[in-house]
């Protein structure tokens, strides 16, 4: 896998097209296709861009070694920040739920749970 592989991979994973990608990270679509095909160079600025806009890893991006994702906290908020159907409020519960821990996902799962039963029986 070479660096364009590993440029579509990451929008892959975000589930943004080409234009929605470049959008994101202040370049045209067609830019992006050309980094992608391997037609042109990837130069520091757009590692740069890439790796703080999705919370990657510099070294997986540039040489394919280690993991994806950098930064976890960065990494969950540029998914979080990708859905772009939330408000500010939402964004921060989100990301704060995804970095809590298996079992304390689990205790906010059973609350909410709790509460729509309860809601469920005022109807």
């Amino acid at each position: 896998m070479n660096i364009g592989d590993r440029i579509k991979k990451i929008r892959e994973v975000f589930d943004l097209t080409q234009d929605q990608f470049a959008d994101q990270l202040g370049y045209h679509r067609s830019h992006i296709s050309l980094l992608e095909k391997g037609e042109r160079r990837v130069t520091e600025r757009i590692v740069k861009d890439i790796c703080r806009t999705f919370g990657i890893n510099r070294e997986w991006l540039i040489n394919g070694e280690g993991e994806m994702r950098g930064n976890e906290r960065q990494f969950i908020e540029a998914v979080v920040n990708s859905l772009g159907v939330m408000d500010e409020e939402d964004r921060t519960l989100l990301t704060l739920y995804l970095l809590l821990t298996p079992e304390q996902r689990k205790v906010i799962r059973t609350l909410i749970d709790e509460l729509l039963k309860a809601n469920n029986k005022k109807k």
